[in-house]
């Protein structure tokens, strides 16, 4: 294909650090070797790191991490760097910071200016403690400091998407993205299904929000590939958001079993109700552009 017509495709969510199922103790050069090796075979251009070296990602404190007072925690992403290091054209790095952290604003301006860093990632309801903050407000200096320092942010509320509007409001500067579409975790018992897309597609008021479509077949609309029954849902939200505010991501290591990486990539390469406009937008134009990728 020629260069001009070629996707530039973005992944912009894979804890590649996971990359293989012995990944505990696994050499990172034969990691990154073996991500780049399949990205070129299903033609991603560029995949965003969101590093978690815990062994359970959701319960397991992460060793990477050093203790600040408060109960804070400074976060690093040694394999990401290193990925970043040799190969600047095919990584970058979604870089956690703990909304708790007293240095918040130095943070914030350490990471802008750190080699291959493009976005920042929140998860408040991982913890009740911190749920209990966002819904009160509590993560004003956080989002004040990513505003200043000019660095996206990420999402994942886990279907409690009305929360994000207070924010959204209060920082018109920042760039916002929802992640997962905005949908709970599967194993969540919680709203789904139509009640939670009209909540979803009701933020598209908010020209700052953006929207990640991320593991759909398993948040959105379960069933096999080509996933016919993720059409409906992106045709809406494309209509009611716009095909310039949805970014695409595979988190195919937390997909293990269910879809391949090509999958994920030919579910919207293959969709019948977007435009060849709209999928490269939604596949690499979008990120490239809101993250200011080179």
């Amino acid at each position: 294909m020629p260069e001009a017509d070629r996707l530039h495709i973005v992944d912009t969510q894979v804890h590649l650090n996971r990359l293989s199922d012995d990944w505990i103790g696994a050499d990172p050069d034969a990691l990154i070797a073996r991500a780049i090796a399949a990205m070129d075979a299903v033609g991603i251009t560029m995949a965003l790191i969101d590093e978690r070296a815990a062994p359970d990602i959701l319960n397991d404190p992460d060793p990477n991490a050093t203790p600040l007072p408060g109960g804070a925690q400074r976060f690093a992403h040694p394999f990401a760097d290193r990925a970043v290091a040799a190969h600047p054209t095919r990584f970058a790095i979604i870089a956690r910071v703990d909304w708790r952290d007293p240095a918040i604003d130095d943070r914030m301006g350490e990471l802008k200016a750190s080699p291959g860093v493009v976005a920042t990632q929140i998860a408040p309801t991982l913890r009740d403690t911190d749920w209990a903050a966002f819904e009160s407000g509590g993560f004003d200096p956080y989002f004040a400091a990513a505003e200043r320092a000019g660095l996206p942010l990420f999402a994942f509320l886990s279907g409690r998407v009305d929360t994000i509007m207070p924010y959204l409001r209060r920082f018109p500067g920042l760039t916002v993205t929802l992640d997962h579409w905005g949908f709970p975790m599967p194993h969540e018992d919680a709203v789904r299904g139509e009640q939670q897309l009209v909540r979803v597609l009701a933020l598209a008021e908010h020209p700052n929000l953006h929207i990640k479509w991320c593991k759909g077949p398993l948040f959105v609309a379960p069933g096999p590939y080509p996933h016919i029954e993720m059409h409906g849902p992106m045709r809406r939200m494309i209509d009611a958001f716009g095909a310039d505010r949805i970014v695409w991501a595979s988190d195919i290591t937390q997909a293990r079993g269910r879809y391949t990486w090509a999958e994920a990539v030919y579910q919207i390469r293959d969709c019948a109700v977007l435009t060849d406009t709209e999928k490269a937008a939604v596949l690499g134009e979008n990120a490239r552009r809101l993250l200011r990728l080179r």
